[in-house]
């Protein structure tokens, strides 16, 4: 009994000096430079976001902040490197993108980019367009449905890589509407633009921007908006919510995230930091500038929300018959 007694209360103990360890690393953090990883090269939406974490994290943190760029691998070798990252202590940050509940449904990975990392917020997120071009003989998602019925296998949807978010979207859309549609994938934007104002490919899913710039040239025509809400840009353009398949809405977001065994005080430190920042005039223009709505959710709306994504893309995956490699 005393032996029984003995270990509890060393266990205790034990797990008090855990807490109470974190509790002073989180109030003396941070004391050293902060490093934000981001998985993309330089210039894109990623990267926007990183550094104008950066500009506004040192007025709160009272530490300088610094920007990395480790692209490959559609974001995963970034990512990688923060998940093995030790000691996991808040000074090694990513920004990441839907590309975290996809890696896994495509690679055979020694880690987990959705368990392996602790989920700070999702800061912004963005509407996307479904759009074709201007000789295509349907004029809306309905009518692009209906067509794509009416000819099995001779439309092609245009994706930035086979593996990737709009790559999950199209065969959930196969799936969800019963359409035999081909997936086109490129190696970004640019390509898929081409593509589709050329007829080489049907129909591309794509930032608002892009969108609007083919729609303004005269070169392409917005068939629905995939999220809940419609966008200036479109006014007259149905969204998914409003057509029915508010199981179906999807969106671009892009988030901080740290090691899974960062501390949750320091978590919590690094989250109330981005939010204040997500809500200075200088974010907001520079978010609505990449056409991206500020949400700034908690770690746990985070969480919840790529868990949900995740569970989603696998199950879509398993009924595409994807496996990975």
């Amino acid at each position: 009994m005393r032996k029984t007694l003995h270990r509890f209360t060393m266990t205790a103990l034990a797990a008090f000096a855990l807490l109470a360890s974190a509790s002073v690393a989180a109030q003396d953090f941070p004391n050293k430079p902060i490093r934000i990883i981001v998985p993309y090269l330089p210039g894109g939406v990623v990267d926007i976001l990183g550094r104008t974490l950066a500009n506004g994290m040192p007025k709160l943190l009272g530490q300088s902040v610094i920007v990395e760029n480790k692209p490959g691998a559609g974001g995963a070798i970034g990512t990688e490197y923060v998940v093995k990252s030790v000691p996991a202590d808040g000074y090694t940050l990513v920004v990441t993108s839907p590309g975290i509940p996809v890696y896994p449904i495509f690679n055979k990975m020694t880690w987990d980019p959705v368990k392996d990392l602790n989920h700070i917020s999702i800061l912004v997120d963005g509407q996307l367009v479904m759009w074709t071009n201007q000789q295509a003989p349907y004029n809306n998602f309905n009518e692009m449905i209906a067509y794509a019925k009416a000819n099995p296998g001779r439309m092609a949807f245009g994706a930035p890589g086979l593996q990737s978010n709009i790559t999950m979207f199209i065969e959930g859309m196969k799936q969800k509407f019963g359409v035999d549609v081909i997936i086109a994938p490129f190696k970004g934007t640019a390509e898929t633009r081409v593509a589709v104002i050329t007829n080489s490919i049907q129909v591309g899913t794509n930032d608002i921007g892009t969108a609007t710039q083919e729609y303004q040239a005269g070169r392409g025509k917005p068939l629905a908006v995939t999220g809940p809400r419609r966008v200036p840009a479109f006014p007259n353009v149905a969204t998914f919510a409003e057509l029915g398949h508010n199981d179906f809405i999807f969106s671009f977001w892009l988030g901080l995230a740290a090691p899974a065994a960062t501390p949750a005080p320091i978590v919590s430190k690094i989250s109330n930091a981005v939010m204040s920042i997500m809500q200075t005039p200088e974010a907001k223009d520079a978010m609505a500038k990449s056409g991206l709505d500020i949400v700034a959710t908690t770690p746990e709306g985070a969480t919840k929300r790529i868990y949900s994504e995740a569970a989603f893309f696998t199950t879509v995956a398993q009924k595409a018959g994807i496996k990975p490699q």
